[in-house]
């Protein structure tokens, strides 16, 4: 589509293109840290997927989506956040500011997989 395109989509034509799993697949999909190791300011942890939710339009199965690992991200920095402050459980509401995220390539592992 050129940016000069203009096109107005009905609802049950974004109904067809929308992703099935943003739409409720996501919701099956469960996930726990297997350690999370701070250094400092550097923070590292592993995770293993415990439900996973399969694409029907990826032939090679499971693949960890970007609002998984956006999720997986933010709750590395709550736990970190609050270790680094002393706290032994979670007791305050964090904002984070700003954030941004580089994904070297697709992750199709179900554990073992590196956050830093």
């Amino acid at each position: 589509m050129s940016s000069q395109q203009s096109r107005t989509l009905s609802a049950e034509e974004i109904d067809r293109l929308s992703s099935v799993y943003l739409k409720g697949g996501r919701a099956e999909e469960s996930w726990a840290f297997d350690f999370l190791r701070i250094n400092g300011m550097r923070v590292e942890a592993e995770v293993s997927m415990g439900q996973v939710s399969l694409s029907g339009t990826d032939p090679a199965g499971f693949h960890l989506s970007f609002i998984s690992a956006m999720e997986m991200l933010s709750q590395m920095t709550v736990v970190a956040l609050h270790a680094l402050s002393g706290l032994e459980e979670k007791s305050r509401e964090l904002w984070i500011r700003d954030a941004s995220a580089r994904f070297a390539r697709p992750v199709r592992q179900r554990s073992g997989i590196v956050l830093e």
